[in-house]
């Protein structure tokens, strides 16, 4: 009896907080703004946290998002993904060496211009991994606070530049691509129980991101083995988009205008030069590779794993291109965050 409060609130914040997430959703899709349930619920949700509401999505719907997310992935992998995989090594290589570039730039923007100490730059200009970088700075070898608002200014701004960017550029297809009829109940039932069981497995093995990247491997090689053929329901994967779009905002929740103020110029900052080095990237790649700019964009961008996944579903983009290569930028920096993090982190001053 005494866990009912706490279910009673959580329940209740999940409530307000998929609730807002729904507004802000439904005016993205009147102003016709792609990917309009995961960026206007973001949006809507951050800005409520900004104003004083304590917003957040618990545990259970989070992994239900991701596992719904991880299903679309496979539903959607396009019949000849596997034949674009002997031109992916030229965008994998252009990935590291972007990945370098814009840490390096970042680190000395916000080392030089913004006065953090080494190991708050350090961990700040990683393009992802926010768990990873928050868990390793708990012990205070950096100001784990403002790294977290200066990732989550970069998150959310990256969720709402790359569908405009992606809009303004032409690349947009018309609408996604259709994988055939429904699924079914059994089917989906099915797919979902070994879904779990993928996700839960690389959980199990430390993984970063293990539930939504087992549950995606599990989906993509179900469907590339022809276990099954059809689509998700379009309202279960419109919840999925709402659920991220209410997650990534609510990391902005408890934020106050004074420590929003003091980090917002570093996140945007960050976010312009990541922005400015993907778009300069994917042009360069996009003249190499039969593909379109958007998606070659996407698979580059340095946001949250299930967000760009969702927004390539959302896109009708191949998301096995877009998954494989946020796959590889997390395998590369879950090796390089702490291989390099104690050279930033010896001698922490609290000024330049």
């Amino acid at each position: 009896m005494k866990a009912l409060p706490f279910e009673y609130q959580a329940i209740r914040r999940d409530t307000v907080t998929l609730t807002i997430a729904l507004g802000g959703g439904l005016v993205a899709l009147w102003l016709n703004m792609p990917a309009a349930l995961l960026a206007g619920g973001a949006i809507a949700v951050a800005v409520a946290g900004f104003w004083g509401l304590k917003l957040s999505i618990s545990k259970p719907l989070m992994y239900l998002g991701f596992i719904i997310v991880g299903m679309a992935v496979g539903v959607n992998v396009a019949s000849d993904s596997l034949q674009l995989v002997s031109r992916w090594p030229l965008s994998m290589a252009g990935l590291v060496l972007m990945l370098a570039l814009i840490i390096a730039a970042s680190w000395f923007v916000l080392r030089h211009l913004f006065r953090l100490d080494r190991a708050t730059a350090f961990y700040s200009a990683m393009p992802g991994h926010l768990s990873l970088v928050l868990a390793l700075t708990a012990t205070g070898v950096a100001d784990s606070r403002r790294i977290s608002i200066i990732m989550g200014v970069r998150v959310l701004a990256l969720t709402i530049v790359l569908p405009i960017g992606a809009m303004l550029g032409g690349d947009l297809p018309a609408e996604p691509i259709n994988q055939g009829t429904v699924l079914g109940l059994f089917p989906i039932s099915m797919l979902a129980v070994a879904c779990i069981i993928g996700g839960v497995a690389l959980e199990l093995l430390k993984v970063p991101g293990g539930l939504i990247l087992g549950t995606m491997a599990v989906a993509v090689i179900g469907k590339l083995a022809g276990f099954y053929q059809g689509q998700l329901p379009d309202p279960l994967t419109g919840f999925a988009f709402l659920l991220m779009g209410a997650l990534i905002g609510s990391r902005m929740s408890g934020v106050s205008w004074a420590e929003l103020r003091q980090s917002a110029a570093a996140g945007l900052a960050v976010t312009a030069i990541a922005v400015g080095t993907v778009t300069a990237s994917a042009m360069v790649l996009a003249t190499y590779m039969d593909m379109p700019l958007g998606q070659i964009w996407l698979g580059l961008a340095p946001g949250a794993l299930e967000a760009m996944i969702a927004l390539g579903l959302a896109f009708g983009y191949d998301s096995a291109f877009v998954a494989a290569h946020h796959t590889w930028r997390l395998l590369l920096l879950g090796v390089a965050i702490p291989l390099f993090a104690p050279f930033f982190s010896q001698g922490r001053q609290s000024r330049g």
